[in-house]
């Protein structure tokens, strides 16, 4: 992390803590370079398997772009990806207003 502060680069998370047992149980990540002040990118959203279904992905998302455009004023784009196979995710994205503009192929070989 020292590192990224060091460059100048600039990060935005957001959270939710399951109050009964304090553990986060939603995350997510949105980064800014130093030199591209209109532009950020929206890494790591997760949500722990046993809290899905409650809209936490959404939820995290939706606080964590709200906080960077009043800190951000060049803000204009913010990239993120997914893999298909992801149709939660994919859904929160669209209601965000977030539209494809490319894709991309991985292949993925799971060993047995």
């Amino acid at each position: 992390m020292e590192a990224h502060v060091a460059r100048g680069e600039r990060s935005y998370h957001a959270a939710v803590r399951h109050d009964a047992t304090g553990a986060l149980v939603a995350w997510t990540i949105l980064g800014l370079e130093p030199t591209v002040a209109d532009h950020a990118w929206q890494f790591l959203t997760v949500v722990d398997p046993a809290h899905r279904g409650h809209r936490l992905g959404l939820a995290v998302k939706l606080a964590n772009l709200g906080y960077p455009l009043g800190h951000e004023p060049a803000l204009r784009v913010i990239d993120t990806w997914n893999a298909a196979a992801n149709r939660h995710m994919i859904a929160i994205n669209e209601a965000l207003g977030f539209r494809p503009v490319d894709v991309w192929s991985k292949w993925q070989h799971e060993f047995h």
